[in-house]
């Protein structure tokens, strides 16, 4: 039945898709047993390849001992093991977190390195029912809204739970049936963590005094909370993007038009905002609380500091969020710099254009030329491409590969070439790739990089509109 019911939530969520090398996050434990097993009985219906990954945190006296049982469970079911072994306190100390954060930041940071090398798909790790419910309450308790409320998502990128909708009595009692030996870890019995006082003292409060089925309500109030923020957020990031201005290390946003928007909707703006700047990717309350107060004063001269060096000031209209602190970035320091909507049409404020972005098959251009330089128009081979494209204006030391160039060159070279006037050459569109490399000068010349090619099969079209479009 279990096995039936893991099927059920590997499908609600489309966690896995035939053929898929999955890394499966092992420490000995119940869950992670129970997953891999279960994840051998379905490996023929999915045509899986399994690899088991195991950190060896190096903090328990047996920690030894679990990493070859892991070793020897692995073999036993035919999957290949890979095992690192990371001193978890040391870890912690070096970087001023406690164990907990130390060992979450330890296990991710090798199970993404371990799916790397060896070309795994996905990453499945044993999260159930009840750590949903713990997660849920600990966010509570701390003052979370609706994102921290929804607790651990089922998929996260690579990473998949297959185990998130299965109580952890399923679990033990399917361990049991098969008689799985598994490996207890006496950390989880020290009330000394958050997560463990809540396990052992307050879920058990809650379901002998109040609702015996409080994990499955707070699982059920998290999917919830999970598909709301999924909705808001959306709306939030359009409107981000209608009235955003970003540099490298800031971001410009106009308070009239942030005071427009609806207060769920400023919020999540302002936090996106924040995040785009390069500050932390979840803010508090209070903090959210004073940057929407800031609204209020218009004329007066207002900043506030932000966690670690990020910060938030007001300039007339403006409110100008930085990564770097106060010192470093202002709007005239720095190029503007704007993400491509592709597809989709995007305005460029300093150049007075918008960018109109396509993808068509190669085909569907027939014959027609593909290399004017100084059209207003470009063709990109998409596959080639390091998206997010950005675009932005010229900066000190930019480089190049003309087209049918082997070599690079100075983009001041060839506004000079192009006998391009000197005050006109800020207002020119430099598309660059999500690392830095320039794609496409417009109305100068493409790099040849990222040229269309004979074995090109999707073409990026894209359009400068003068005057910034409609």
């Amino acid at each position: 039945m279990l096995v039936f019911k893991v099927r059920k939530t590997i499908e609600k969520y489309q966690m896995l898709q035939k053929g898929d090398r999955v890394l499966v996050g092992v420490s000995g434990g119940p869950d992670s047993i129970a997953l891999l097993h279960i994840l051998s009985q379905l490996r023929d219906e999915y045509e899986l390849n399994l690899y088991v990954a195991h950190l060896n945190h190096l903090i328990r006296p047996d920690a030894e001992s679990d990493a070859e049982y892991v070793r020897q469970f692995a073999l036993k079911l035919g999957a290949a093991f890979v095992m690192e072994r990371c001193d978890v306190r040391q870890l912690g100390k070096r970087l001023g977190v406690g164990e907990e954060v130390a060992g979450r930041m330890a296990r991710y940071g090798f199970f993404y390195r371990a799916a790397k090398e060896n070309g795994c798909t996905r990453i499945a790790l044993g999260h159930n029912m009840d750590d949903q419910a713990e997660t849920v309450l600990m966010r509570l308790i701390r003052g979370a809204g609706t994102e921290g409320l929804g607790g651990i998502p089922p998929v996260r990128g690579k990473i998949v739970r297959p185990l998130i909708e299965t109580p952890r009595s399923d679990i033990e009692a399917y361990c049991r049936s098969w008689n799985l030996d598994t490996r207890l870890d006496i950390t989880n019995l020290e009330e000394v963590y958050f997560r463990n006082r809540i396990r052992r003292q307050l879920i058990p409060l809650l379901q002998s005094e109040y609702n015996p089925n409080i994990s499955r309500i707070l699982a059920r109030t998290a999917e919830l909370m999970r598909e709301e923020n999924a909705y808001m957020s959306a709306i939030a990031r359009k409107k981000y993007f209608e009235i955003a201005v970003e540099a490298t290390g800031s971001v410009v946003l106009p308070a009239n038009a942030l005071a427009q928007l609806e207060l769920p909707i400023r919020r999540r703006v302002v936090r996106f905002a924040v995040s785009r700047a390069g500050g932390p990717p979840f803010l508090d309350f209070h903090h959210v609380s004073e940057i929407l107060a800031a609204l209020e004063k218009e004329g007066r001269k207002w900043r506030l500091m932000l966690p670690g060096k990020s910060c938030v000031w007001r300039d007339g209209d403006e409110l100008i969020f930085s990564g770097i602190g106060f010192a470093h970035v202002s709007k005239a320091e720095e190029p503007l710099a704007v993400r491509l909507e592709i597809p989709g049409t995007t305005k460029i404020p300093w150049a007075n254009c918008t960018i109109s972005a396509i993808i068509v098959p190669r085909e569907a251009l027939g014959n027609q030329p593909l290399e004017n330089e100084l059209a207003r128009v470009a063709y990109l081979d998409y596959n080639s491409l390091e998206m997010p494209l950005v675009a932005r204006a010229r900066r000190k030391g930019d480089r190049m590969q003309p087209l049918g160039m082997s070599g690079s060159k100075k983009l001041g070279d060839i506004f000079r070439e192009k006998k391009t006037e000197s005050e006109s050459r800020d207002r020119v569109p430099i598309i660059t790739t999500a690392s830095g490399k320039i794609v496409w000068v417009v109305e100068h010349t493409l790099d040849d990089r990222f040229k269309v090619l004979p074995s090109t099969t999707e073409v990026l079209v894209l359009e400068c509109i003068k005057g910034g479009g409609t």
